[in-house]
């Protein structure tokens, strides 16, 4: 995956529904909307990295996000710093399946980690 993708790629995830939840997320279908953008985000920081884009040209990318968006961004830019900072501490796989095995955790892992904390956020609120 070269970097202009993964950029393009960030930059068509949408911001919008990763701003909802720096506001208020009270539904669950909010929920599931601002999560599945991280099981996106998550998919595509791992195939990065997986595919040897360095650390410096995923900060870039989160940098242009940034830049592409201003404030509407900034939960989003977090969130992808946060996935960045989980992915490149992960050992590198030579092995297709080693790989496709870190994929499934890692995006799986990004997912129920962002359900479970808007969902306990949604419940402290009420």
């Amino acid at each position: 995956m070269r970097i202009e993708v993964l950029i393009f790629l960030l930059l068509f995830c949408s911001t919008q529904t990763c701003a909802k939840a720096d506001t208020q997320i009270i539904s669950e279908d909010g929920i599931e909307q601002v999560c599945r953008t991280v099981l996106t985000f998550s998919e595509i920081v791992i195939r990065g990295k997986q595919e040897n884009i360095s650390l410096s040209e995923m900060l870039k990318a989160k940098d242009k996000l940034i830049e592409k968006f201003g404030d509407e961004a900034d939960l989003s830019a977090k969130i992808f710093q946060w996935m960045i900072d989980d992915a490149y501490k992960l050992p590198n796989f030579n092995n297709d399946e080693k790989k496709q095995q870190q994929l499934r955790e890692f995006t799986e892992g990004q997912y129920f980690a962002c359900k479970n904390s808007l969902n306990k956020e949604r419940n402290e609120n009420e």
